[in-house]
């Protein structure tokens, strides 16, 4: 109950969400790469990569940056795999970034309050919400 639940994003700089990694999904385009375990990014940018890191966010902070500063990405891979043949399963692990943000933001259980914010607009709503701290 008292679960606190963290993802991981690689981000390219010194700053964190600046500049998120992002996969080429076949067919429906470029997706955020958003990992659910610590040790995946590592894997995906494999050991030696300086130019990108992996940054942790609660759950909160990532309702925060989809709701805001990635709010520009419509699609989220979950856990892409590196390898350069991974098209399939790119395709399979990839999905809406409004369906994502609908999940999220169930993910918590009946104690999280929802209030409408304009700037999110489910495909599946009618009335747009946004989490409420």
């Amino acid at each position: 109950m008292g679960e606190h639940r963290r993802f991981w994003v690689a981000c390219r700089g010194s700053e964190a969400c600046l500049v998120p990694l992002t996969v080429s999904v076949p067919g429906l385009g470029e997706a955020l790469a958003e990992f659910c375990f610590e040790e995946e990014p590592e894997l995906y940018l494999g050991f030696g990569d300086e130019s990108s890191r992996p940054w942790t966010f609660d759950l909160d902070e990532l309702l925060a940056l989809l709701l805001g500063r990635w709010s520009r990405f419509d699609l989220v891979t979950l856990d892409p795999m590196p390898q350069n043949d991974a098209g399939i399963m790119l395709r399979l692990a990839s999905m809406g970034r409004d369906d994502l943000l609908d999940y999220l933001m169930t993910y918590g259980g009946p104690g999280r309050r929802m209030r409408p914010w304009p700037a999110y607009r489910s495909k599946r709503r009618k009335t747009p919400w946004v989490y409420a701290t």
